[in-house]
């Protein structure tokens, strides 16, 4: 009964690719648009009949089973050829709305695809009427490709330059007019293309390269999910009321977590209540501060609006400027270095650029932890990793090459993605 009342495929809301081929179902396709759009199998047939139990949800269907004699035939009451009736009047209902759906997803060119009966049968009928809206292809007579194996026999042995000869003989898609993606994914490009092209655009599965013992002081050792410990400290410190804070850290930690709904552990306790003995949170009491504040900045590249998406944990704005602090719940680096969160705070700082050009903007990590601290401010005014990150996205999405990395630092970085890239696996200790 579940299988039958949930059986219905979610409806999408992925944005699409200029260049890209999706396979899709009728759902999935709705609110979309694409050049051109092949719609399969119309003359399937529909899928209602009847099975020993038979169930709809709609209003005065319900439930029936199907009784069948010793001799073997099945017996139908009115209840069951009822709820069947209503079944299968909601599917042909269904059937028309998907196939308009299915045939109003082209912006260009539709191809109809099937057999001459159920629904195909009715688009031919129409075709016929109005030919001139139509282009016939009969696949009976259509050439069956060559086989493999001749056409490799009648190729050359060998060719000189293949990339070149394959840029001229396979044309690239259309050029994308903007392109959209987070900080974090911007960042994965940035640090290796093709780790980013496998990840977040083929989606393929990473196979882990090492396996390595966690640091005893890492984080990972918590028996809390590192995950879910962050979540429930950002939602604590969105709430929290910083001048009470200062004043009375356990009264406003609770009004925070009553606010978030959550309930106090004493982890989160530890941490958040000795950022109260912090300078910085002394100055936030009577500051004009901003939480978990979204952001779409555009960047335009090369003809190519690329819009990069994010959120900012806090904002601190004062006559001298605006404060960029994110949160972190991991342990600072001994001689407090944070220049590995240069480019997601460069991104930040940029969008806050844009929409205050003229405010002195700074950026820094403020690392929620067991010992409290003071927010480490990073100088962001060198050259910005995140406009060549861009410049790379963009030029991969319209040229198609996709820069790698030598196996030494996929190695370095733990990539699982060594066997997209070279190939082979090689065990740790083994030279490549």
């Amino acid at each position: 009964l579940e299988r039958a009342a949930n059986g219905r495929d979610a409806e999408s809301d992925d944005a699409t690719h200029d260049d890209a081929v999706r396979l899709m179902t009728v759902h999935q396709s709705k609110g979309l648009q694409f050049p051109v759009v092949v719609a399969a199998d119309l003359g399937a047939g529909a899928r209602h009949g009847a099975g020993t139990v038979v169930f709809d949800r709609e209003p005065g269907a319900g439930l029936a089973v199907l009784a069948a004699r010793v001799d073997g035939d099945r017996i139908k009451c009115a209840r069951h050829e009822h709820v069947e009736a209503v079944a299968k009047a909601r599917d042909v209902a269904e059937a028309r709305r998907n196939f308009y759906v299915q045939v109003t997803r082209a912006r260009d060119h539709l191809v109809l695809s099937g057999v001459a009966q159920g629904r195909m049968k009715e688009v031919l009928e129409v075709a016929n009427a109005h030919g001139a809206l139509f282009e016939f292809a009969d696949a009976t007579n259509l050439a069956a490709p060559a086989p493999v194996s001749r056409a490799l026999a009648s190729a050359p042995a060998q060719v000189e330059d293949p990339v070149a000869l394959v840029k001229r003989v396979v044309p690239l898609g259309p050029r994308p007019r903007s392109l959209h993606v987070s900080v974090t994914e911007l960042e994965d490009h940035a640090v290796c293309p093709r780790r980013f092209r496998g990840h977040h655009v083929l989606r393929l599965p990473e196979v882990p390269t090492q396996f390595q013992e966690p640091d005893p002081a890492s984080d990972l050792l918590d028996p809390a999910d590192p995950r879910r410990r962050g979540t429930r400290i950002h939602a604590l410190l969105e709430h929290v009321d910083y001048g009470a804070l200062v004043a009375d850290p356990v009264s406003a930690l609770e009004a925070a977590a009553r606010a978030a709904r959550l309930e106090l552990d004493d982890d989160a306790r530890t941490r958040i209540v000795g950022l109260a003995r912090t300078e910085f949170a002394k100055m936030l009491g009577g500051a004009a501060t901003e939480r978990e504040v979204p952001f779409s900045v555009r960047v335009p590249k090369d003809g190519v609006n690329v819009f990069v998406r994010g959120q900012i944990d806090l904002l601190v704005v004062g006559d001298e400027g605006v404060d960029i602090v994110d949160f972190k719940v991991t342990a600072p680096a001994k001689d407090g270095d944070i220049s590995k969160y240069r480019f997601q705070l460069s991104a930040y700082a940029r969008a806050v650029r844009v929409a205050s050009p003229n405010l002195r903007v700074r950026a820094g990590i403020w690392f929620v932890h067991t010992e409290p601290s003071e927010p480490v401010f990073l100088d962001l005014d060198d050259a910005d990793a995140f406009d060549v990150a861009a410049s790379s996205l963009v030029r991969q999405a319209t040229t198609g090459e996709v820069e790698g990395r030598d196996r030494a630092f996929c190695r370095a970085i733990a990539c699982g993605y060594e066997w997209l890239c070279h190939g082979t696996m090689v065990p740790p200790g083994r030279n490549p």
